[in-house]
C-alpha cells in the first residue's frame, strides 16, 4: 500500500503551488524559510508545491523541440 500524503503536506503544496504562481517574490522567501520541526510536512509540501509550478512555469516558456529520432524514421 502506498503511503498518503499528511494533510499538512497537501495543505502546504496548494499553498506553495499557488503562491508561486500570484506571488513569487514571497514564495521564494517562503521557500528559504527554515520551519519548527513539527511543520515539516507543511515545510516539504510548501516547498514542493513551489518547485512544481517553477517546473511547469518552464516549461510553457521552453519551445517543444523535434525529436530526432522520430525525424530519422521518416
Amino acid at each position: 500500500m502506498e503511503n498518503e500524503p499528511s494533510q499538512d503536506y497537501i495543505e502546504g503544496f496548494n499553498k506553495g503551488y499557488l503562491l508561486r504562481e500570484y506571488k513569487p517574490d514571497l514564495a521564494l522567501s517562503l521557500s528559504q524559510t527554515k520551519f519548527p520541526e513539527d511543520q515539516r510536512d507543511y515545510e516539504t509540501g510548501l516547498k514542493n508545491g513551489i518547485q512544481q509550478k517553477e517546473l511547469e512555469l518552464i516549461r510553457e516558456k521552453t519551445p517543444p523541440t523535434k525529436n530526432k529520432d522520430f525525424d530519422r524514421e521518416r
